[in-house]
């Protein structure tokens, strides 16, 4: 499952507003998280790890995401404490239930509705396509 981020910084202004440089270095975070993001498999500590990065860069979101980006470190979180369980467990039964649960948390529509806000966002401000 992909979820979320391809984001690219495609140019800096040498002479850009404070906002401006917030928004860069921003695009510039989420770049990083998407790289993560692509490379993301069953392995708890990486799963970790980049959930941590998303709740942490909460507070820098911009203003008009922030709402939403909140929502995608909820769903990453509860998807990193269901990895978690899958590994923990290890029976089969046990696995099923928890990759439905993990499935429930993908398709919630808060979720989808976040997502497709920040894609428009990152195409509108970065010049990026989340959908490529």
């Amino acid at each position: 499952m992909k979820i979320f981020l391809a984001f690219l910084l495609t140019g800096v202004t040498l002479f850009s507003s404070p906002s401006a440089q917030a928004k860069s270095g921003f695009c510039s975070r989420v770049n990083e998280l998407n790289k993560a993001a692509s490379s993301l498999g069953t392995d708890v500590k990486t799963f970790t790890a980049l959930s941590k990065k998303i709740k942490d860069s909460t507070s820098s979101a911009p203003s008009a995401i922030r709402a939403d980006w909140k929502t995608l470190s909820d769903g990453f979180e509860k998807l990193n404490s269901l990895v978690g369980q899958v590994k923990k467990k290890g029976n089969a039964a046990n696995s099923q239930k928890i990759q439905a649960e993990m499935q429930k948390v993908s398709n919630d529509p808060k979720l989808k509705v976040a997502n497709d806000k920040i894609t428009a966002w990152a195409l509108k401000e970065c010049g990026i396509d989340l959908n490529k």
